[in-house]
């Protein structure tokens, strides 16, 4: 008689739900899903508790029970660990279970008094987007909301002071800042943008020009200008049928630049297809647009259970999203009235010009943006709850917990039941 060590492998994720669970091969990105019985179930807890580091004792017996020799060999398929005679190693085969904890980080670092705490937050700020001016003779639908969305211009109030803003971003330069923004309102417009970017280039980050399509015949020699020393210009396009007025003009100029296309349906999501190929177009992006067009969003944005399979699943991207949010975390935002967010559809942080200590600190105590993950009451318990991208702006704006089809609710929250399911 010989009992037996069960393993999982290092690079495996065991997720468990109230009726299947779903093992997961994070170097090959095979999985395998298993319903859940009385007999099955104690064991993945067991695997899954993180004192017994992804190794437990099976007897003979339970060896030889039919239902957890199914879920070995579930195990052995797709190489997320196997089983060996303790005859043939005595000592308990250990395997680290995946932990991370950003946020027992933060503390120590809050630990060490508002100023030095603060200064050392400044290593997680990673992009900065600064809205420059707020100027525009344009009247798109989406102006209002846009921005709350994805990466968008605006109207508003105010331009900034180009001093306040050199400022700003210097003092995240000796840091992890890997990428500034710089978008309006119109941004070309902005009196000061070449001083900003000669001055900033010393420090060696990637500076992104984003520039709506409206504006660029006025404005090509300043585009090339900005494209000349250095920095990513990016063409923003929200309202596609303008292209069947003015096509083959704007896009001639807009093809030597990236374009973002915004798209609020399939007939629009096909004329973008057609004009790409048309134009051979390599170097562009298609973002969808919430504008109360729930039908698009299900077809073209919702997740299925193969989407969420068929993604690149890392050890680290998933540990990632239990702790932070992939989409927001390290990102601030400083609209043209001074006004500073970590995102813009939560609460302000502060004003520009305000210690950076205190925005920071700000967002790590009373902030919902860094560390929003997928905890809400919809989505606790699904076994793709971690698989799932990060709770994402297109969410807040159709007032839904999540975009997907697995755990799908037809109910739209208002602003005063929302937070009840994103407990």
């Amino acid at each position: 008689m010989s009992d037996f060590w069960l393993y999982l492998e290092s690079y495996t994720f065991l997720f468990e739900s109230e009726t299947s669970a779903l093992i997961l091969n994070t170097v090959s990105n095979q999985s395998c899903e298993i319903e859940l019985n009385e007999v099955n179930r104690i064991i993945i807890q067991k695997l899954n508790n993180p004192t017994n580091v992804y190794c437990i004792s099976l007897t003979e017996s339970e060896f030889s029970n039919p239902e957890i020799g199914q879920f070995i060999y579930s195990l052995q398929r797709i190489f997320a660990g196997d089983v060996i005679s303790q005859t043939i190693s005595h000592k308990k085969p250990i395997s680290l279970f995946p932990f991370i904890n950003v946020k027992e980080d933060v503390k120590n670092i809050l630990s060490k008094g508002p100023i030095l705490g603060g200064e050392k937050l400044k290593m997680y700020v990673n992009e900065i987007t600064i809205y420059l001016d707020s100027d525009c003779e344009n009247h798109c639908e989406s102006c209002s909301t846009g921005y709350k969305q994805t990466l968008f211009c605006r109207k508003g109030e105010g331009n900034l002071n180009p001093d306040q803003v050199i400022d700003f971003i210097e003092a995240f330069s000796n840091y992890h800042l890997n990428m500034i923004n710089f978008i309006g309102g119109n941004v070309l417009n902005y009196p000061h943008l070449n001083r900003l970017i000669t001055e900033l280039w010393k420090y060696k980050k990637n500076i992104y020009i984003y520039i709506n399509i409206r504006h660029i015949n006025k404005f090509v020699e300043e585009m090339n200008t900005v494209n000349k020393l250095g920095c990513h210009v990016v063409i923003l396009l929200n309202e596609i049928a303008m292209l069947k007025e003015n096509t083959i003009e704007l896009l001639n100029i807009a093809k030597n630049f990236r374009i973002i296309f915004i798209v609020t349906s399939i007939s629009e999501k096909e004329l973008v297809d057609h004009i790409v190929m048309t134009y051979n177009i390599l170097d562009f992006e298609i973002v969808p647009f919430y504008l109360n067009n729930q039908d698009f969003f299900e077809e073209f944005v919702y997740l299925e259970r193969e989407d969420i399979l068929s993604m690149s699943h890392t050890m680290n991207s998933i540990l990632r999203k239990k702790v932070l949010n992939e989409f927001d975390f390290g990102k601030l935002t400083v609209l043209a009235d001074g006004s500073v967010f970590s995102n813009t559809n939560q609460n302000q942080l502060g004003r520009i010009g305000q210690p950076i200590h205190e925005l920071l600190i700000n967002e790590i105590e009373i902030g919902n943006s860094w560390f929003r993950i997928r905890s809400n009451k919809m989505c606790q318990g699904c076994i793709y709850q971690w698989l799932c991208p990060s709770p994402n702006n297109f969410e807040v704006m159709a007032r839904k917990v999540n975009l997907c089809h697995i755990r799908h609710t037809d109910q739209i929250c208002s602003s005063s039941n929302l937070g009840k399911f994103l407990e």
